[in-house]
């Protein structure tokens, strides 16, 4: 990744930015380990589940979109964690019934 104040590749899908917006881009590159397409891609699901007005980027917009980022990845993450561990736990909790054999005397 570029660490440049104005990397190409943020310049190329988001324009010309302010260097604090740059940076909290840039961080949020680093941070959760994605590229700027994917981050674009982030920021266009966004600015559509923030309603129909023309949201622009401003500081106060992307620390609002860097807090839903985290959100969701953390709601991503748990999610998988639950379902690593639903099987296991669905093995171990089965009513006393379900293991006795109906038909034994």
């Amino acid at each position: 990744m570029d660490d440049s104040p104005n990397p190409p590749e943020l310049i190329e899908r988001f324009g010309s930015l302010p260097p604090d917006i740059m940076g909290e881009l840039q961080s949020m590159l680093r941070i959760y380990d994605i590229d700027a397409q994917e981050l674009f891609f982030k920021w266009e699901s966004y600015s559509m589940k923030m309603g129909p007005d023309d949201i622009n980027l401003t500081y106060d917009t992307v620390l609002a979109f860097k807090k839903d980022v985290q959100e969701l990845l953390e709601k991503e993450q748990r999610g998988k964690a639950r379902m690593q561990q639903t099987p296991a736990v669905q093995r171990t909790i089965q009513p006393q019934a379900a293991r006795a054999d109906p038909f034994a005397l």
